[in-house]
């Protein structure tokens, strides 16, 4: 089946079949910072809430109690009386909003204009550090059950030593697509999404669209994270035994930036893949979940030609492609386990599982815990350790990985800080990271926000990067200290630390 054959029935299924069973199917953006206000009132709920495969839909975050838009922008018009219509749109509302009742839509700027100084770094004094981002999000309701969004982005910046460094080697920003030289020492690059979602009846939604999605309760995903770049998907989800139970599938289309041998005057295609993955989730209660997990990606191009993807590729069966799978050129698997308990409507605790290629003697691992406390506190601890990998992993996509940033053989030790009260966030993220005894990687992240309008979680920060980079046996460093001044609309996860 076709990408675009299957994304257009499931358009023309969706306007079609209006109706007003049920309430917005938006996804809530992929920001942590966001997840820390849903799971506070998360850990206190009696609801059953199967959040570990992300984008959550919004309806089903609202079940917990508090979803204002400060923790979830969205559709919601926020009127604020007596206000210029200029404040308002500074300040409180959406840029543009239209509501004829069963039609609901938004647009809204999109924005990242940042100035800093590489403190640390004196070989490259020369240079002006900033990055200048422009792009709107739109989102449209059709009815209550048929939902719409897209955004896109256009973006110029000169990066600090680290991660210039890092983005030349992998030819990839950051998870936001190739870039393109800018000036002398800059960087150019873009990243658009768009996805449509249909629920024909409270306990099944389907999507189509152009994004990313994660899996787990932590900061890092040894199972599906959303670190690479967006690719196009078909989702569905499920709800079973009331609710109890929770399956989700993904097939997804990613390739390699390696570009195939060609004799005409144009580029060769890029090597491609697909992927098939399964979570099947079960809670008994709002206190605890436990999910299995299959990743299976198929090369579908490269040197020899097309490769023809097996029809069990497309079975919603959770085990089946790793069961079936023959030769090492015909996939590569990632199986593991997920789980999260809620402990005195206070505590989150939460660990992975996972292996390659059935190899469970070469287990990654991950434990972690979320405290929140009152006045708006979250305090976290994440341990991720993978073991060596036997074989080279094509888990990847636009070559950044699709778990850890490392995949194979490391040791990390993160720790987190986050305080959200009214418009104030702040940040402050530690993580160290050793890769097989040779390198220790120590990174420190801080940055304080004032959410400026809401609606569309335009904020201003000021914050610090500080990145080393050290040999055990040796006492010099390689070291950063990035210093920045930002306005920006803060939708997604960006992950610098590694």
């Amino acid at each position: 089946m076709k990408w675009y054959k299957a994304a257009i029935f499931l358009i023309g299924l969706a306007v079609f079949q209006l109706s007003t069973l049920l309430a917005q199917n938006q996804n809530v953006p992929l920001n942590h910072q966001f997840h820390h206000q849903f799971e506070r009132e998360e850990v206190k709920s009696d609801e059953i809430i199967h959040s570990s495969f992300k984008p959550l839909l919004q309806r089903k975050a609202q079940k917990v109690g508090k979803s204002d838009s400060l923790l979830f922008p969205n559709l919601s018009p926020i009127k604020k009386q007596g206000r210029s219509w200029i404040a308002r749109k500074l300040f409180h509302e959406h840029l543009i909003y239209l509501d004829s009742g069963s039609v609901q839509l938004s647009i809204d700027p999109l924005i990242n204009v940042e100035f800093g100084d590489d403190i640390r770094d004196e070989g490259l004094a020369e240079r002006s550090y900033y990055k200048n981002m422009r792009g709107f999000v739109a989102r449209l309701n059709l009815g209550d059950n048929v939902s719409v969004g897209s955004t896109f982005r256009e973006n110029q910046a000169v990066l600090p030593s680290f991660l210039d460094q890092r983005t030349r080697l992998s030819g990839v920003a950051y998870g936001q697509g190739r870039t393109k030289n800018f000036g002398d020492y800059g960087f150019d690059f873009a990243m658009a999404s768009a996805y449509v979602s249909y629920s024909p009846s409270d306990k099944i939604n389907l999507q189509a669209g152009h994004g990313k999605h994660f899996a787990g309760e932590g900061y890092r995903s040894l199972l599906l994270s959303d670190m690479a770049f967006n690719y196009p998907y078909l989702r569905v989800q499920s709800d079973w035994l009331n609710g109890k139970l929770n399956y989700q599938n993904v097939f997804a289309l990613f390739q390699d930036l390696n570009r195939l041998e060609n004799n005409s005057l144009n580029e060769g295609l890029f090597e491609r893949k697909q992927a098939a993955f399964h979570f099947l989730s079960f809670s008994p209660d709002s206190r605890f979940s436990i999910g299995l997990f299959e990743g299976f990606i198929y090369p579908s191009l490269d040197s020899s030609g097309n490769i023809d993807v097996p029809l069990n590729y497309w079975a919603p069966l959770i085990g089946l492609n790793t069961l079936l799978k023959g030769d090492e050129r015909s996939g590569n698997s990632n199986l593991g386990v997920n789980a999260k308990a809620h402990l005195f409507k206070r505590l989150k605790l939460y660990s992975q599982w996972s292996f390659f290629d059935e190899q469970i003697s070469q287990l990654a691992y991950q434990f972690g815990g979320k405290l929140f406390l009152g006045e708006g506190f979250t305090l976290q601890l994440e341990y991720n350790r993978g073991a060596k990998q036997s074989q080279n992993s094509i888990y990847h996509h636009y070559n950044e990985s699709l778990t850890h940033p490392y995949q194979s053989d490391y040791e990390e030790f993160l720790g987190g800080v986050y305080f959200h009260k009214n418009r104030w966030m702040s940040r402050v993220l530690i993580n160290n990271i050793q890769l097989d005894e040779h390198l220790i990687i120590s990174f420190l992240d801080f940055r304080q926000s004032y959410i400026v309008n809401p609606a569309y979680n335009l904020t201003f920060n000021f914050g610090l990067q500080y990145r080393s980079d050290r040999v055990p046996t040796y006492t010099a460093a390689s070291e950063s200290l990035y210093l920045y001044f930002s306005l920006s609309t803060n939708l997604q996860n960006l992950y610098f630390n590694y």
